[in-house]
Order: C-alpha cells, then structure tokens, then sequence
C-alpha cells in the first residue's frame, strides 16, 4: 500500500463512520455488542481496516443492509490488496501508478483527455516503448522499458471482453504529429488507432490544431468512474514532473468536468476525428517509407 491511506480505505472508513453515526450507538454500545474494544474502534473508523471479519461484524451491528455490506467487503478487499496481476511490475513502477491500475481495473468508465502522448490504453507496444524511453527524464534500463510496456499492454485487455470498460479519449491534434519512435513507429500506431477508434466502446476525438489556445492546454489528466459511486467516488489521475497525483472532492472534480465538457464541445466528431488521424498517418510518408502499402 501507498504511504498515503489509498481512496478505498478512506472510502470505507467513511462509510463505517457514517453507519455509525446512523446507528445511535455509542461506542461502549458497538464494544459490548462485537467484542471489538473501543480504541479499535475508533482506529478503524479513522483508518479503516483490512480485517474482513471485523467489518462484517460492525456492518451487522450497525444495521446495515445486504447490498451495503457487501460494497463494505468490497472495499475492504481493495484496501488490503497490493493488486492482481500489476503486483508482478512492482519494482518498476511507482506505488501511486500501481494505485491507478488497479482502480483502473474496476471502473466502468474512463474519460481521457491526452495533450502529449497518445492514452495508455490505445497505444502499440513499439509506441509505448518509444513514448516510456523518450519522456522519461531518467535513463532506463531495456529490461524496465519492456516491464513498463508490457504493463501499459496488459491494461488494455479491459476494452475487451464480456463486461469491457467504456473509454471516452479526447486527443490534442499535434500529438498525432509528433513522430514519437520515428515515423514509422507512428504510422502503425495511428493505423492502430483508427482501427480501435471503431469498436462501441471506445469514443475517440480529436481537438483541431487549428482551436488556438485553450484550458486543456494545462495539462492531461484521467477520469475514472466506477460502477456504484455510492460507494467509491470518482477520482482524476495526473501525472506532473513532480510525480502522480490524485484530484478529489466535490470542487476539482466539478472543475474537471467543466473542461471536459469544454474539450468535447471543441472537438471535432468521431468521424473528422478518424479523418484527421488519417491525415497525420499519411504525413509519416514524408521519409520516404511505403509502410506496406
């Protein structure tokens, strides 16, 4: 786990608080009821817990109903989970990306608007590589860039599947031009991403070079929404030159959906949007390559 309480253990002690406070129990109350003594008590409703038992214990003595206990051991589960199959990348990425997989890996939806690079979760391999090696401020072993590559790949199976994840990716046109990897590595990316631009769930646009300056210029950011945000609220993922960094509350959230909505507005529609990807790939001729063709 992070140094910082991760978003699901501050989400569930939250939860317990307020089933608490619902309750009209008193603390002596909740002890002489679960044998749960009152200094662990007040731990947990500041900390959480990773202890199962005891949320199932609390969750019943505070009355709670069936679909709230299980978003509680839901939420537990996560607090105390490292990861799933990302735990494997642990010593070669930062403990707050490791957070964001994860949280990527149960949210329903993922709104993406990327000023730089192409997003994660539509990029080649070879384009992942370059786009980890070339922006990376540090000089990275081969080894770390192929870990770092394979990881960004494997995130990409959530657009698959039975229950896949709905992506809305907004792109700022000069990223489509800027041959990370050199133009060929572009030209299949770009071919790559018209392709994935036409499956259902997955919502790509694209801001015309031509729009001049504005808000999204500030810098790229995700938004991710899960399934019951009764119960796990929204969060925004940034990376800075400072490192990761997570927006939350009602305010920034609300700020970054006014820019969203700013973006979608300015952007061009799905269609243009393919068309200009189009364009840019047939600009990466320009060295002289075929490309296959």
């Amino acid at each position: 786990m992070t140094m910082r309480m991760t978003l699901r253990r501050s989400r569930l002690a939250a939860e317990l608080r307020r089933l608490h406070g619902d309750s009209g129990l008193s603390l002596d109350q909740v002890e002489e009821r679960t044998d749960i003594k009152k200094s662990t008590l007040s731990r947990i409703h500041k900390n959480a817990t990773t202890n199962v038992p005891y949320v199932k214990t609390l969750a019943e003595a505070y009355g709670a109903d069936e679909r709230t206990r299980a978003c509680l051991i839901a939420l537990v589960k996560g607090a105390r989970q490292r990861g799933g199959w990302w735990a494997a990348h642990a010593d070669s990425v930062t403990d707050d990306l490791l957070e964001f997989v994860s949280f990527e890996a149960i949210a329903a939806t993922v709104y993406d608007w990327e000023n730089a690079v192409l997003p994660g979760l539509l990029q080649t391999r070879a384009y992942a590589e370059a786009a980890i090696r070339e922006v990376n401020e540090e000089e990275l072993t081969d080894d770390v860039v192929a870990t770092r590559a394979e990881m960004r790949l494997r995130r990409q199976d959530r657009l698959a599947g039975d229950n896949p994840l709905s992506l809305y990716a907004i792109i700022d046109e000069p990223v489509l031009y800027r041959r990370t990897g050199g133009a060929e590595v572009m030209w299949e990316q770009l071919a790559h991403l018209t392709k994935l631009s036409k499956q259902p769930n997955v919502h790509l646009h694209v801001v015309s070079r031509t729009l001049g300056a504005h808000a999204g210029m500030l810098g790229s950011y995700q938004l991710l929404e899960f399934p019951d945000e009764e119960y796990m609220d929204p969060v925004v993922y940034m990376e800075t030159i400072g490192g990761e960094m997570y927006l939350e509350g009602k305010e920034p959230l609300a700020k970054v959906r006014r820019l969203w909505d700013h973006l979608r507005g300015a952007a061009l529609d799905k269609e243009a949007s393919r068309q200009a990807i189009r364009q840019a790939a047939e600009k990466m001729t320009d060295d002289g390559h075929s490309h296959g063709r």
